[in-house]
């Protein structure tokens, strides 16, 4: 016997029978010993068509408690509704709910409540989406059966079914209150369980005492998508709080036998019949997919999968809006096989305005943003009109159908998305709000959730911010502080909006007073049209451009900037150096001339020096000075022997023989003689001579005053030192020392310094 699924009241095992070939059967090991009410329905029951037949109990050698129960070949109602197997209408839906209320009817009958009606206890024996007549469900799982009596009390402990049980359960522990209210109470649960395709009830909820919390505050699920307003109208009858005006199951069999067929809301469309699903839209979006109609025809369209808590209000706010021409016109739901919620809608060709302005496609001027900024405000003002609020104004919200960056006429943007729309006035507490929406929320939203309400100027702070995103290319509010909650304290702290770069001043004005923190001084949707529409687009202020040091309009200096080409800055003069052709020397191209007229190497500017040779000693002199060379030169024949010439003394500046001149050095009384200082101990230790005799020294402390030796000058030309009386012959033939190039050039700097 495998097992096939652990059950609410024990393990459920396929079987077989041995000898007798009758219907499929499994066999339940119970947990505990049947309570007396769920014997009672186990053994005193007649056969009911809608109750599961229960054909006794196993006997066995381990002691357990085994019950033998005919086997539903489709399994339970909850598991085909979750895996898409069982995808019932409307009518086939209200044809088993008559079948459970029947089943239930007899269980009261009998002085019974079931006391845990839900879809994982309804078997499924036959099942036929389209037909109605073909299926057939029974009412199992009877461990939770009590007296049909109110203060009845049941000592047993027993898990409470929150999910799907009556408030006054809740309150009694699970002991007592169990009567035919509490399960029309569940009956309600059940119907809207079905209804949502075996969604658990309250999901959002981890834990059952929240929702033992949320019941107990008097919270109702709200209706599903595609369930019928006459349904929806009998489900509410069965949750209200007092169980006496709840509706008795005799009364709900009557309600849905009256049902006209006809007037159920129905799928207008069908996947692959009426419309062919084609690629996702937006990349990897599972939210919008392009689609054709088949056959195919205008107006384009995109299937838009809706999510389930917010889709029957959604669509409801389009219909009822979408006669005006800013608000996205929309189809009807569309009957699919993929477990979604399908919904059509006119396709925007340009797609949404964050998308256009971040891609650079769509780059509007000033007055085409106004233009855009009119239409949302239009839309807007019909909204309120209608006391409801949008929830979510953003670019990313805004339809693109018709654009022109030039001529605002030629410009058609639509409003979308109304999953956040609710009534102005209701309350901010309890709304879950994505991160990524923070930032568009007015203060008054952020700061006290528990007490604010949306309203008019609530939303005027939206499009503010809506407007400065236009104005900024599409860029996130407060990009950067997205991650780890940043944004949330950053906006929650009143920080302000920087004005955009291309914004002008009169837009960022009328933009200023939309983003004010206290909302009563804000503007409203009527005066936020009539402010914009005054705008003066033609008064456009000029900035000066550092750069080329021109005036640039206003809106136009950040793409300015991006291409401006400061003026040419004049280069310094090109210096050129030029070698002499004479000399070699480098000098400035401008002073090249100048040097070669006192350049000493040019012939030009040579000025031979008439000289005569000595005829004695075969030298030449210059004619100014040959005369007086030749009185005291010797002829060459008349020359003594090298040893045999004058020297002179260098103490005394006497002339002597070579040979004597060593000799007379020794004994030149000129010759300086400097005084000695004894220091017979410290002498004596130095040399270490201790005995040693010291002669006796006569020092004359007088000297004869020597000749001077001739001095020397510096010639002025050449820089060299000539002595005294050789500087007039030395003049004759002296040439000046070349200028540097270096000198020069400073000559030329200072030259220059000097004229400006």
């Amino acid at each position: 016997m495998p097992n096939i699924t652990d059950g609410h009241f024990g393990k459920i095992y396929e079987a077989e029978w041995i000898s007798r070939k009758e219907k499929p059967i499994v066999v339940i090991q119970m947990d505990t010993e049947p309570s007396e009410y769920e014997a009672m329905v186990y053994t005193n029951f007649t056969k009911h068509r809608n109750i599961v037949d229960t054909l006794g109990f196993v006997g066995n050698a381990r002691d357990l408690v085994l019950l033998l129960q005919e086997r539903a070949p489709h399994g339970n109602l909850k598991a085909l509704l979750q895996n898409g197997r069982f995808q019932p209408s409307q009518n086939v839906l209200i044809t088993i709910f008559i079948q459970i209320v029947e089943a239930m009817i007899y269980v009261i009958s009998e002085g019974i409540v079931h006391g845990n009606l839900c879809c994982a206890n309804i078997l499924v024996f036959r099942m036929n989406s389209s037909t109605p007549t073909e299926n057939w469900v029974k009412l199992t799982n009877f461990g939770w059966a009590h007296k049909n009596d109110r203060d009845f009390s049941d000592d047993r402990r027993l898990i409470i079914p929150v999910r799907y049980c009556a408030p006054e359960i809740l309150r009694s522990a699970g002991r007592t209150n169990y009567s035919e209210y509490s399960d029309a109470y569940s009956m309600g649960v059940l119907m809207w369980e079905a209804f949502s395709k075996g969604k658990v009830p309250y999901e959002s909820s981890i834990t059952n005492s929240e929702v033992r919390q949320r019941k107990m505050l008097g919270e109702k699920l709200s209706k599903p998508f595609m369930c019928d307003d006459q349904m929806w109208d009998i489900i509410i009858d069965c949750w209200h709080n007092e169980p006496a005006i709840r509706l008795e199951f005799a009364l709900i069999r009557a309600l849905l036998s009256r049902i006209d067929p006809n007037l159920l809301a129905n799928y207008k469309y069908e996947l692959n019949v009426h419309v062919k699903l084609k690629r996702p839209l937006n990349g990897n979006s599972d939210k919008f997919f392009e689609a054709d109609w088949i056959p195919q025809r205008d107006p384009p369209i995109v299937l838009m999968v809706m999510n389930e808590e917010t889709a029957e209000q959604e669509v409801s706010l389009y219909k009822k809006f979408e006669s005006h021409r800013n608000i996205v016109k929309t189809f009807d739901f569309v009957k699919n096989d993929r477990q979604s919620i399908m919904f059509l809608q006119e396709r925007a060709p340009h797609g949404n305005l964050q998308k256009l302005l971040q891609s650079g496609n769509f780059q509007p001027s000033q007055n085409v943003l106004a233009s855009i900024f009119l239409q949302i405000t239009e839309a807007m003002i019909y909204l309120v009109g209608e006391n409801f609020v949008h929830g979510d104004l953003r670019c990313s919200n805004v339809l693109v159908f018709e654009m022109d960056p030039s001529d605002p006429k030629k410009n058609r943007v639509k409003l979308t998305n109304f999953s956040r729309a609710c009534p102005i006035g209701h309350p901010v507490a309890g709304r879950k709000i994505p991160a990524s929406l923070i930032p568009y929320c007015a203060p008054e939203i952020r700061r006290s959730r528990n007490k604010s309400i949306y309203s008019e100027f609530s939303e005027v702070y939206s499009m503010g911010v809506l407007m400065w995103q236009a104005c900024s290319q599409g860029a996130i509010p407060f990009a950067g502080d997205t991650i780890s909650g940043d944004t949330y304290k950053k906006t929650s702290n009143d920080r302000r909006l920087e004005r955009p770069t291309q914004c002008q001043e009169n837009l960022w004005a009328v933009i200023s007073n939309s983003l004010l923190i206290e909302p009563e001084i804000r503007f409203s949707f009527d005066d936020l049209k009539t402010q914009i529409a005054l705008i003066d687009f033609s008064v456009t202020r000029c900035v000066h451009c550092d750069n080329c040091n021109q005036e640039i309009p206003e809106t136009d200096i950040e793409t300015h900037l991006v291409s401006c080409v400061p003026p040419p800055v004049p280069r310094p003069a090109h210096i050129s150096f030029t070698r002499c052709r004479h000399c070699s020397e480098r000098c400035l191209g401008s002073q090249l001339e100048d040097h070669q007229k006192t350049c000493r190497e040019n012939p030009a500017n040579f000025r031979p020096i008439l000289s005569t040779r000595c005829n004695k000693c075969n030298k030449e002199f210059p004619n100014s000075d040959i005369e007086n060379h030749q009185k005291s030169c010797l002829p060459a024949t008349a020359r003594i022997h090298r040893s045999q010439q004058p020297v002179g003394c260098e103490n005394c500046r006497q002339q002597y023989a070579a040979t004597e001149i060593g000799n007379h050095k020794k004994t030149c009384p000129s010759k300086p003689i400097t005084p000695v200082h004894q220091s017979p101990q410290s002498g004596n230790h130095r040399n270490g001579n201790h005995n040693r005799p010291q002669p006796d020294v006569t020092v004359n402390t007088t000297t004869e005053r020597l000749p001077r030796e001739p001095r020397d000058i510096q010639f002025v030309n050449c820089n060299r030192q000539i002595p005294q009386n050789e500087i007039t012959a030395h003049r004759n033939i002296c040439r000046p020392k070349p200028i540097s190039c270096m000198d020069r050039f400073c000559s030329w700097i200072s030259h220059c310094c000097a004229t400006n």
